[in-house]
């Protein structure tokens, strides 16, 4: 099972770190000791580094911070420090120095070995060894403890009864080099050997046979590098050219490039070791060198470079898909793993032919896994990093070995550098145990009982404590691990870890349910203001972290007592537009309060008519009554007809006997609706706006005018009567846009087609052809009128529902024994100071009954309310849960009723049909 590791870049330190010097001892020597005998033992420190205690002056230095935790720094000496090899020598010389003298086992950095011929003897000396190991509390690696073996790897070499020989595992890369199959695999393969050309005796006459198959397939001159690799690929080299004395050069170059005096041991006597690494997209290429000092015949002494081990690797599926300057990164990281148990804790130099890699090594901006890989790379105690040529980097032809070839097993494609590449490989340093926390404790089970309905926080929860459930699949534990990264748990609490908002972060936030967050929300809310949504989940961002934390906000709010007395009104319902067919078919009437004018007119008594948008306005001293309704509905009675129905507001000067006996006395129908209802407002207020808007222009001054200085403000507003009809002309003699005619030319059948009649013609006798004529134009354009009448009645509708199906309560309809509140609309027409802190809702009504748009209520008590409401003026009433309210509305049955007859129905959802559109009733929206 994989293993977490802190991975830290002590880059910074290093450079300014002093190492004290430990001689590690002669290694060629220790290797001798322990060869020559029957059995031989090996065995490697596991932790060894986080036996040494840091002493305190330096702890500070190795401080990190932790998202969340804070700042921490080691107790034990952590790796990647540049001086923690030669402080771990110390501590093993210190600790097993007598063992070591007196040829018990020899040491090597963390590697250990004893050997004996005699059985009772090496046992003896085991026994001492591991009783050792124990008293002074270090640690052994049981995967790398090997017992009574007759040859072992110890130091780089191979150790046995037979003395000190390479380790043959660092020479694969040349002892496996398969025959060529083409002159450009025989190309990188003498690119290798070429490199070494001056530590081979007669190499020219050695390669000589394998040279002459690269002269006989070169291109021709002044070809590119293109050209040239596939002249050299396609020059196969089969039977005819490859023979007896290619195979024996062949072999012959293998076995002086793995053999002295060209293949020497390292040396650990602070001489760096250079390793020269290069990647392609078909494998991993790496050279181990370091320089010796060579006698020439001359006498004259040189340092040459004498190659030490070999490492190549196809590249996995995974990795052929990496960019460049990643391909160089992950060849790095190969080499130094290839080769660590030869160079780990001394001076090395790094050859590469990418000039880019320096950068990536230098980043502080790589993701977890390239930053584990530089980390890695930077433990090493690396003294310098050397850009050379492609051309002349000897690792280039080992990367290129595996090309042309297809994968096989044991070509290292299997191995990828991955994160938990050094748990495959038996390299994985365990971090220091900070905290031993029982796998079941009683917070742990708290915390699963609290979020026992939150499915995000308890996969979460399960992943931090690492336990076991079966219920999840493998692609839902890796996602809970995953978020499971943002989170933490302390005092039995769940943390979410970098939580807030934007401009207010915050290191990390407590992690409730939705009904703990709805809790603290109604306390947010009643503490700090009765503030909206958006204030209070400011508020709660800043302290915690919940799912679906609006809805848990909106729900607290909307259960506050204190809150449902105020808040605006809703569409609640779509358009259904009232047009008519033909004039005086529905007229509408309303008063309009005015100031003081001329003549003490104080009031205005404003009629429409529906069909035509012809206006009469007439002018009162006194607020409306049912007197002046009688007196206006005379006149337009008498000068024009009386119309078929009369609809207004519930007002007494127009819910009255004495106005209903007049309807009955003419013939009109009376219509009375609720106060406040839209489709009145709709006709008779938008033509009050109109009014108004050209009267206050009528009676302002010209600014500027050279005559305006002449006039008082103050008295401006008492001008409206002059100017009043001259504003009614200009109403009734406007081209309606939705209409394209007048409202004169629309009442009284003026047709537009029609020339001015010659006065011969007009002083003689009307013609009934003539009347026949002018009724066709008349109706012709009254049809005109209705039709574009319908058609913009449908594109408001349009817009208008569109609204109600973007507003907060969409197309509603109250079941009857619902709970409503009304909307006190008096409050809006009043300058009174007390309005401004007054409730605009009312208290808790329950529906009974529906007459169209309008309701029929009655109190909490039973006792009916006389007046209808519009739906406009209504809301749904919410009782908290738990309260004597809410217990009765949940035992009360909802039965809904039918709009148009007042029946009732069984509860159910019943909402207005979304595309009913009555384009000539009365009773309509």
């Amino acid at each position: 099972m994989p293993k977490w590791r802190i991975c830290q870049n002590f880059s910074q330190v290093n450079k300014l770190t002093e190492i004290a010097p430990m001689p590690q001892g002669n290694i060629r020597l220790k290797q001798q000791n322990l060869s020559g005998h029957r059995w031989v033992s090996t065995f490697n420190f596991a932790s060894g580094f986080y036996a040494v205690t840091m002493a305190e002056e330096s702890r500070p230095y190795t401080c990190f911070y932790v998202e969340g935790r804070g700042y921490f720094w080691y107790l034990k000496m952590p790796f990647g420090l540049t001086g923690a090899p030669s402080t771990f020598a110390h501590l093993t010389a210190a600790h097993l120095h007598d063992l070591i003298t007196d040829g018990t086992m020899e040491l090597f950095v963390d590697d250990g070995g004893t050997r004996g011929s005699d059985f009772q003897t090496k046992i003896s000396n085991i026994r001492r060894i591991l009783s050792r190991v124990r008293e002074r509390h270090l640690f052994l690696s049981a995967a790398k403890l090997q017992l009574f073996m007759t040859t072992l790897v110890f130091g780089g070499a191979s150790v046995g009864p037979n003395g000190v020989t390479t380790n043959a595992a660092k020479l694969t890369a040349i002892v496996d080099w398969e025959k060529p199959s083409n002159a450009l695999q025989l190309s990188s393969f003498l690119g290798v050997t070429s490199h070494f050309r001056d530590l081979i005796r007669g190499y020219s006459k050695i390669e000589g046979p394998l040279r002459d198959i690269l002269k006989a397939a070169t291109p021709p001159k002044n070809s590119g590098k293109s050209a040239y690799r596939r002249a050299l690929s396609s020059y196969l080299l089969d039977d005819t050219r490859w023979g007896k004395p290619q195979t024996e050069a062949f072999i012959a170059l293998k076995v002086t490039l793995t053999s002295e005096p060209v293949l020497r041991c390292p040396v650990w006597d602070g001489t760096p070791f250079i390793i020269t690494s290069d990647s392609c997209k078909d494998g991993f290429g790496a050279v181990l060198t370091q320089r010796f000092q060579t006698v020439l015949p001359n006498g004259r002494t040189v340092d040459k470079l004498h190659p030490i081990a070999f490492a190549s690797k196809r590249t996995s599926k995974s990795e052929e898909k990496y960019k460049p300057f990643l391909l160089e990164l992950a060849a790095l990281k190969f080499a130094l793993d290839k080769f660590s148990d030869v160079v780990w804790g001394f001076p090395i130099e790094m050859e590469t032919n990418c000039s880019a890699l320096r950068y990536v090594l230098t980043n502080d901006k790589l993701n977890d896994t390239h930053s584990r890989w530089r980390d890695s790379v930077l433990a090493h105690h690396i003294v310098d990093v050397r850009h050379i040529p492609g051309q002349t980097n000897i690792a280039d032809d080992f990367s290129r070995e595996g090309e042309g070839h297809p994968h096989k097993p044991g070509d290292g494609s299997d191995w990828t550098v991955q994160e938990d590449w050094e748990h495959r490989k038996g390299l994985d340093n365990d971090i220091l145990l900070v905290e031993n926390v029982s796998a079941h404790t009683d917070s742990d089970n708290q915390l699963l009982q609290q979020f026992e309905q939150e499915p995000l926080f308890l996969e979460v929860v399960k992943a931090l404590q690492d336990t076991e459930n079966s219920d999840m699949d493998e692609r839902t534990r890796q996602r809970a691990k995953h978020r499971a990264s943002q989170y933490m748990l302390e005092d039995g609490r769940l943390w979410k870890v970098r939580g807030g908002t934007k401009g207010r972060p915050r290191v990390r936030v407590e992690c409730l349910t939705r009904r703990e967050a709805k809790e603290l929300a109604a306390m947010e809310h009643a503490t700090g203001g009765h503030w909206g949504r958006d204030a209070v989940k400011l508020a709660l961002l800043d302290r915690i972290c919940s799912p679906k934390l609006d809805q848990s906000i909106m729900d607290a709010i909307s259960e506050c007592g204190k809150c449902k007395n105020f808040g605006s009104t809703h569409l609640h319902l779509l358009l259904d537009p009232i047009t008519q067919r033909k004039p005086f078919e529905l007229i509408v009437g309303d008063y309009l309060s005015m100031p003081m004018g001329k003549g003490g007119f104080t009031n205005l008594g404003v009629f429409l008519d529906t069909f035509s948008q012809h206006v009469w306005v007439f002018k009162h001293k006194t607020a409306g009554t049912s007197k002046t309704t009688i007196e206006s509905l005379t006149s337009i009675s008498r000068d024009f007809m009386p119309p078929d129905t009369f609809m207004s507001d519930g007002g007494k000067h127009f819910d009255s006997k004495e106005v209903r006996e007049w309807c009955e006395l003419w013939g009109t129908k009376p219509h009375i609706v609720s106060a406040y209802s839209p489709w009145v407002n709709g006709l008779v207020e938008g033509t009050n706006k109109i009014l108004l808007h050209v009267l206050k222009r009528l009676c302002a001054i010209d600014l500027g005018e050279d005559e305006c200085d002449t006039l008082a403000t103050e008295h401006l507003p008492k001008n409206w009567t002059t100017h009043l009809d001259a504003a009614v002309y200009a109403l009734n003699n406007r081209i309606l846009p939705a209409f394209h005619h007048t409202p004169k030319e629309l009442l009284l059948g003026i047709s537009i087609e029609c020339r001015p009649t010659p006065l011969e013609q007009a002083v003689s006798g009307l013609l009934p052809e003539d009347v026949g004529v002018h009724f066709l134009y008349v109706d012709q354009q009254r049809l005109d009128g209705y039709n574009a009448a319908v058609h913009h009645a449908i594109k408001r509708k349009e817009a208008f529902d569109k609204r109600v199906a973007r507003s907060r309560g969409g197309n509603v309809m109250f079941p009857r024994g619902s709970l409503v509140q009304i909307y006190r609309n008096d409050l809006d027409n009043t300058h009174q100071t007390i309005q401004k802190l007054l409730p605009k809702w009312s208290e808790p009504r329950r529906i009974t009954g529906c007459t169209g748009n309008s309701y029929h209520l009655e109190t909490l008590s039973g006792s009916p309310i006389a007046a209808r409401f519009h739906a406009r003026q209504l809301r749904t009433f919410r009782p908290r849960m738990g309260t004597t309210l809410a217990i009765s509305k949940l035992r009360r049955p909802q039965v809904h009723t039918n709009p148009a007859d007042g029946t009732s129905s069984p509860s159910s959802r019943a909402m207005a049909p979304a595309g009913s559109t009555r384009l000539h009733s009365e009773e309509s929206r």
